[in-house]
């Protein structure tokens, strides 16, 4: 057995190798597509890096996650995509959770919708535990600071909704709240607020501080029906208040996050609209790919999954952090 460098050389090997079998078992087409691009689906909560070309007038974007090109695939005949690749995302917060450059799978599929598409990812989550077990006793991240190997996969998952959740830690559902409402709620336990604060930012502070470091850790965790006052490109449901879409914790860290894709070219077209003015006051402004929601929109029923590869090896090998699993110099 390899430790040290090698050893997790080896091991970040062994789990691309079983997530490519995987997928390729499925009858899934993996795809490569550029890090570099013109456009952008308008996310102002994520910022991006930007550059430019001698030949070119407009610059250029390190891509924040491969959706756009997937989804124009999609659009013209491609039904089951995989891609495993490096996202880029500035200004990420400092922690042992994020990086401004990491590894990300992300799937896509119009043969399963948004429920299914959780005991995918179990079984996904199966197959590639199996493929690291000779490496989840490697001495030199044994030697870290000491942190569980987290949720044991053997162990059925837990299913909790947002609104649950936030009844459970803060006495209220907060996604049916109005921002005055958010506020009250904010006060109450004590979290900081400004009143430049959108309820987006809002929500998320009460959630990730007052939630999250409440899910169990000892099995997964799936998270489902995000308040639709989040704005994403997921479905909303049959009630519009939340969105059709979770998130998978595994000691409790998210791992993965899974929408039911809007397929609607209307629907799509207002929100990047929506966003494209919030992109306008953020500090990369950043031009939008306008023509995804002709192109994507109308679209068959479509799900789509992305992981974080740099996460999920850390989790599966007990390490403290993303960057105790790196072997390159990520500080640059």
């Amino acid at each position: 057995m390899l430790d040290g460098v090698a050893g997790r050389v080896a091991a970040r090997a062994a789990l691309l190798r079983s997530v490519r079998r995987f997928f390729d078992q499925r009858g899934f087409v993996e795809v490569d597509t550029p890090v570099l691009t013109r456009s952008l689906i308008p996310e102002p909560a994520i910022d991006v890096f930007v550059t430019e070309a001698a030949h070119r007038a407009t610059p250029l974007y390190l891509v924040p996650s491969p959706e756009r090109w997937m989804k124009r695939l999609l659009a013209v005949g491609c039904s089951a995509i995989y891609q495993i690749g490096h996202a880029f995302r500035n200004l990420e917060e400092i922690g042992p959770w994020h990086a401004d450059e990491f590894a990300m799978l992300e799937w896509y599929t119009t043969g399963e919708d948004w429920l299914a598409a959780r005991q995918t990812t179990l079984s996904l989550l199966h197959a590639v535990t199996a493929a690291l077990e000779p490496w989840r006793d490697a001495s030199d991240l044994r030697s870290a600071p000491a942190r569980s190997c987290g949720a044991e996969l053997s162990l059925p998952p837990e299913v909790h909704t947002v609104a649950s959740l936030c009844q459970r830690a803060l006495d209220s559902p907060l996604v049916s709240l109005s921002l005055v409402e958010l506020q009250q709620v904010a006060g109450q336990v004590g979290t900081e607020w400004s009143a430049d604060d959108t309820w987006e930012q809002l929500f998320h502070r009460l959630f990730l501080t007052h939630v999250e470091p409440t899910l169990p850790r000892d099995r997964p965790v799936f998270v489902t029906d995000y308040p639709s006052g989040v704005p994403t490109l997921a479905r909303a449901a049959a009630d519009a208040a939340v969105a059709e879409r979770w998130e998978l914790y595994l000691g409790g860290v998210e791992i993965a996050n899974c929408y039911q894709e809007e397929v609607s070219g209307q629907r799509l077209a207002a929100v990047f609209g929506a966003e494209a003015e919030r992109i306008r006051r953020s500090h990369t402004p950043r031009r939008v790919d306008w023509e995804l929601p002709d192109r994507f929109g109308d679209s068959p029923p479509c799900t789509g999954v992305a992981l974080g590869i740099d996460r999920l090896l850390a989790h599966l090998l007990g390490a403290p952090s993303i960057a105790a699993i790196g072997y390159c110099d990520t500080a640059r």
